[in-house]
Parts: C-alpha cells; structure tokens; sequence
C-alpha cells in the first residue's frame, strides 16, 4: 500500500505541497519533476542498504566488466561497426547491414539501440502498430541535458559530494531553459577520476530544448563551440563564488550538449535514458517484440521505464528468457551469482 500510494505521486506533485522552500527545491531536482515519488524512495533505500550506489571509475569499468563477461561466455564483439539496417525477409529478421556495407547473417536480432532510430530507421517503419504509436505519443523520455565537467587542481574533501547551489543570476542555459538552481556533483568519493590533490566536478543540466543544440551545431559549428564554453565559464564563476579557487585552479572544461548525446548515442529527442517513471506508466509494461516480425527482440532503456543501468541490464536476462521459452529450453545461466 506504501508503494502504490507514492507511485501515484509525481515530484512536481510532492514539490508543491512541500512548505519548506528547500524541500520544495530538493524535490523538484531529485530526478525530474515528473518522475513517481516512489523512486525516490526506492532509490534512498537502497543506497541506505548499500545495495545501490556509484560505480567506481564510473561507466567505463562497468561496460569492460560486461565486456569481459560476454567474450568469456563465447561471445565476439565488433568495435566500430555501425548498423544502419535490420535485414528482414518474409517477417523475419535475418541479419544487418553495417555503414560499410558489409551483411552480417543472423539467426536472431536483438536491438539494445535506440528504440525510434530502431523501428522507424533500421527496419524503415515496417513493423509497427497503434500500441507503439501511442507509446511515442504518450509516454514522456527523459530531458537531454548539458554536462558541463570540470579538473580542478585542488581538494575538496570537506564538502559534500552533491550540492544545490542557487544561481544569482539565473544561468541562460539555451533559448527556451534557464537555470535557477545548479546541481553540482564533487567526485571525491571516487579516486579513480583524478589525481591525487586534484578533483572532478560535474554539473548536470537537464533541458528539453534538445533541437535548439542540434540545430546550432549543425548550422554554426563556431557560435556552437562558443555556446559550451559560455556556460562553462558562468558554472565555474558559482563554483567560484561558492567555494574559490576553482577559477585559478582549472586545468580541464569539458562540456557534452545534447548534440554530443544524439552523435554517441543516437537516443531519441537526446534524451539520457528511456521512458520516465511517471504514475501513469508506472506499472506499464513495454513489449520486447515487433508486431508481424519474428526473430527480433528489443532489449535496454526504451523497453523498461525508468530506465538505469541495472534495468538496462534486466532486460537483457530476459530477452534471453523469451528466446529460451521459445525454444522450449529451460532458463539457466552458465554461471551463478556468488552468494
């Protein structure tokens, strides 16, 4: 009952009844606004039963790890080889083409990519019905964001690792989203990010005016370069005003735009995971199959709301379930989970 009663909350929702100003702040950068209150809950019980938290060295460890585990089962990876098709042939998948042309055969497709690029890009739009309309039209995908990044030559060891600070004034972050409040990530609980005595800081800027950033880098490259390195200069003038000696100390700006999310990862509308969590699709449950094709799941973000690494992950146990029950084989994995 706990549960179901703040599934159907949102946080913008929560927000508003809040009286205290700065829980009302807290709620409305928890995660995003429309997100269901629950996974908040859910989300602080599990770093609280330390069953949940950062992964060390951040996400490329944890993609060699998962890496490391599918070559060691048998598996082959191809770096750098881009698909731009899904072979079908008489309502099945059969294989895919790469951007050089070569034709990859296959017995089975399984598209963890993107899921509009997937169904109306490498299978051209062939296989879709009103459920997966109502899908795009309806459910909402995450914001995309601006991540500005920064190495800093100096310790932050005595401030805690994420922070709210108020904007005065409020930072332009493109034409239709301007920032009040600046959610900044100090990452000393992490030594494999910089240098001993030196820091990684990171602010994590979400917006909805994705086009505007695509747009922009496509149009004028220069006046784009000249954006990112605006807005970098304007967080590192809080981060200064906060907590100094960060603008004498800067030794690294990186900045990633929603055109750098749509160009690494082709994610719809930039966005940085899949479906939100709302309290309308909270219990919704997303096929992992095409109508009128066979021999093709999806797998990943886009066919689990809420999103995450560790559902990502999930959702690839069960694709290979689906293919097991299809087969009529029994689901076991080649190695179980130490205890």
């Amino acid at each position: 009952p706990t549960l179901l009663r703040w599934g159907r909350v949102s946080l913008g929702q929560l927000a508003e009844k809040a009286r205290n100003p700065l829980l009302r702040r807290l709620w409305m950068h928890a995660f995003v606004p429309e997100m269901a209150a629950v996974f908040v809950a859910l989300t602080v019980a599990w770093m609280h039963k330390k069953c949940a938290g950062y992964p060390l060295g951040g996400s490329r460890p944890l993609a060699e790890k998962v890496a490391a585990s599918f070559l060691a089962a048998g598996g082959t990876l191809h770096y750098g080889a881009r698909v731009c098709k899904i072979l079908t042939r008489n309502g099945r998948a059969t294989g895919v083409v790469l951007a050089d042309g070569e034709e990859q055969q296959a017995e089975i497709v399984i598209s963890a990519a993107d899921a509009h690029m997937t169904i109306f890009e490498l299978l051209g739009g062939d296989f879709f019905d009103s459920r997966i309309t109502k899908l795009f039209q309806q459910f909402t995908p995450f914001p995309s964001y601006v991540l500005v990044a920064l190495g800093v030559a100096r310790s932050f060891a005595d401030i805690p690792h994420s922070t709210l600070l108020p904007c005065q004034p409020p930072l332009q972050l493109d034409s239709g989203t301007v920032v009040h409040d600046l959610p900044v990530r100090i990452s000393t609980f992490d030594p494999m990010l910089a240098p001993p005595g030196k820091t990684l800081i990171s602010c994590w800027l979400t917006t909805r005016d994705f086009a505007y950033w695509l747009n922009l880098r496509k149009s004028d490259r220069a006046k784009y370069k000249e954006e990112k390195e605006r807005l970098a200069m304007q967080v590192v003038e809080v981060l200064d005003a906060r907590y100094g000696h960060v603008k004498d100390c800067l030794e690294m700006v990186d900045v990633a735009a929603p055109a750098t999310v749509i160009r690494y990862t082709n994610n719809y509308q930039g966005s940085f995971e899949g479906w939100v969590l709302t309290p309308q699709v909270l219990t919704r449950r997303i096929a992992k199959t095409l109508p009128g094709l066979d021999g093709f799941y999806m797998a990943g973000h886009w066919v689990e709301p809420g999103g995450g690494l560790p559902t990502a992950l999930l959702s690839g146990r069960n694709v290979a379930q689906l293919i097991c029950h299809r087969d009529g084989r029994p689901f076991s994995p080649a190695t179980q989970p130490k205890p």
